[in-house]
């Protein structure tokens, strides 16, 4: 039975506990000799004697009948900007390798308040800056589909410890695509909330208008595990949305039939095959279940695109001034010529930020009376390390521009995305379909991409 409990869901994971077949002492023991020996550069700090000692709490509630809540006992890895009170948190730079706060992020004690074991810091892009998950101070993380190709980032420890079975769930964070991204390379299910949903407090901002925190599972149902988990109102958090708390599972069940489904019939131009496969059996799947398929077309957007972009590096030149001031020696040259694109003038940023008005009126406009829009995750499967450009149809790409082709219209909107696995290339590496949703219907979003993902089994 060993063997298999880094198998175990969540979902699965809690009914042992339950049925107490695996107690969470057992479980947390094992998972951590499992990340002594793992080879994808995913976890970069493991706190084993809190580990143990969350895992002993859960053990006493378990047998005591007092469980918490469906995730009391889980060991669920964190983002390494995403600080973690008495647990080295590194931001991915070597200027903070010996950081330890003395404050838990908002998501961090919402996940503890459930009993969850929160022990284990996946690794980052630095800065959270980054879709390809190759520049941290703690190295590239590895696929673990091919070691030798990118795990996508900024959340690259985080997708890459859920599909190396290394951890049942995770936390990453978006600012657009960085969960999405690597969920889709990885082919695991990743989600951005709507922007405030889930309090941003205690994770280093990008930039604090659009960033947002979000779970990593290998299924849907356990991705809305840990949303019902973090999601929730911060008083502190000026950002944070004051919303009743609302069980995101409540509409898993519900057939699609009647449904509506915008499929966006252009964004399969300039894909991989196996992307264009990937969507094109989706929208089949969701006819069979019984969902209306309306197609629609993106507009012409590269100014929106540009803005976002542009709104992202104003908001990440703040934060590091100092960083490029004092740690010039520890920042990639990638994440600093990025940091310096941000130098903007207050004109610029007010005008970015106007213009996503835009963004956010296109969107209605392209859903209509559909509940969720169909896209790609992003045009191409994993590529190798250190490659430098995709060639689709006969144009080279650049991989840090080509993997957010589409997963910053969600970020710059603060509409909620979802990402599930949809295939695979010829190389056997995951391609991922993103649905986008209205504002704070994540529970329909789930209803959609859970539904997907039992017909393609």
């Amino acid at each position: 039975m060993n063997n298999a409990l880094e198998q175990l869901g969540l979902t699965e994971l809690h009914e042992r506990f339950v049925q107490k077949s695996v107690s969470p002492v057992e479980y947390t023991r094992h998972m951590l000799e499992l990340m002594k020996r793992e080879s994808l550069n995913s976890i970069v700090t493991v706190d084993e004697e809190a580990a143990l000692a969350f895992a002993k709490q859960s053990e006493q509630r378990y047998a005591a009948g007092e469980a918490i809540g469906p995730l009391d006992g889980a060991l669920i890895g964190v983002k390494d900007i995403i600080r973690t009170k008495g647990i080295r948190t590194t931001f991915g730079c070597g200027a903070y390798k010996d950081y330890i706060p003395d404050e838990d992020a908002f998501a961090i004690a919402k996940l503890k308040a459930q009993g969850v074991n929160v022990s284990v810091k996946t690794n980052t892009s630095q800065f959270a800056m980054g879709p390809m998950g190759d520049v941290s101070y703690n190295g590239p993380v590895l696929n673990p589909h091919d070691p030798q190709r990118v795990s996508g980032g900024s959340s690259s420890g985080s997708a890459a410890a859920v599909a190396g079975f290394l951890c049942a769930g995770t936390l990453g964070t978006d600012s657009g695509g960085s969960i999405r991204i690597p969920s889709a390379l990885c082919g695991v299910v990743g989600l951005k909330p709507t922007f405030s949903l889930v309090s941003n407090e205690g994770a280093m901002p990008v930039n604090e208008a659009v960033d947002t925190i979000g779970p990593i599972t290998r299924s849907v149902q356990d991705n809305a595990l840990i949303l019902n988990a973090i999601a929730g109102y911060n008083p502190r958090d000026l950002r944070s949305a004051p919303l009743k708390p609302e069980n995101y599972l409540s509409r898993m069940n519900e057939l699609l039939s009647g449904g509506k489904v915008a499929f966006v019939a252009n964004s399969i131009e300039g894909v991989e095959a196996s992307v264009e496969k990937a969507v094109r059996n989706s929208v089949s799947a969701f006819s069979e279940l019984g969902a209306i398929i309306r197609e629609t077309n993106f507009p012409q957007m590269d100014h929106l695109r540009t803005a976002h972009q542009l709104l992202l590096m104003a908001g990440a030149h703040m934060e590091h001034k100092e960083d490029v001031a004092q740690h010039r020696s520890h920042i990639y040259e990638q994440v600093y010529n990025r940091l310096m694109k941000g130098d903007l003038n207050s004109d610029q940023y007010v005008q970015y930020e106007r213009m996503r008005h835009e963004m956010v009126g296109l969107l209605y406009e392209l859903l209509g009376d559909s509940d969720v829009l169909l896209l790609p995750t992003s045009p191409a499967a994993a590529c190798l390390i250190g490659q430098k450009s995709i060639e689709i149809n006969g144009t080279a790409q650049s991989p840090l521009t080509l993997y957010p082709t589409y997963s910053w219209i969600a970020s710059y909107s603060g509409f909620p995305s979802i990402t599930i696995p949809a295939g695979k290339d010829d190389r056997n590496m995951p391609v991922g379909i993103s649905l986008i949703a209205r504002p704070f219907d994540e529970a329909n979003l789930y209803r959609y991409a859970g539904q997907l993902e039992h017909y393609m089994k």
